[in-house]
């Protein structure tokens, strides 16, 4: 008895490092996918100046 608990000990530890390194990956995911939107938008933002620049010139 005493074996199969130690058993189930490591298949619950090792299932809460595998759950733990799943959340961590989403997260570092989801903030990329945040910083790659918002240097988009930086972009778009940047290249509207120009054009709103280049207009008011003609």
């Amino acid at each position: 008895m005493r074996v199969e608990m130690n058993g189930w000990a490591i298949v619950t530890v090792a299932m809460m490092l595998i759950g733990l390194l799943a959340i961590g990956l989403i997260m570092y995911y989801i903030r990329k996918g945040r910083e790659e939107r918002a240097k988009a938008s930086a972009e778009a933002n940047a290249s509207d100046e120009k054009r709103a620049a280049a207009d008011a010139e003609e």
